[in-house]
């Protein structure tokens, strides 16, 4: 029952829906803490990603691009 921010776009004729983080920092329950995302924090990933677009590239390429890590061949 988590929530989570997302961001939809059109990517080649097709939606696309980006995870942009968790919704709630705490599981009320359990008192468990996850790491969550702020709206404001939500907002500029959603910028970002917009930016992506109109350059041509695709923000989940782009977002998954970042954060490889580079191996020792």
């Amino acid at each position: 029952g988590r929530r989570q921010w997302s961001f939809l776009y059109r990517w080649g004729g097709r939606q696309k829906e980006m995870g942009l983080g968790s919704f709630l920092p705490v599981e009320p329950e359990k008192g468990v803490r996850y790491e969550h995302t702020s709206l404001a924090e939500a907002r500029r990933k959603a910028t970002d990603a917009r930016a992506a677009l109109a350059k041509g590239i695709d923000p989940m390429v782009a977002r998954n691009a970042a954060a490889e890590v580079p191996t020792f061949g």
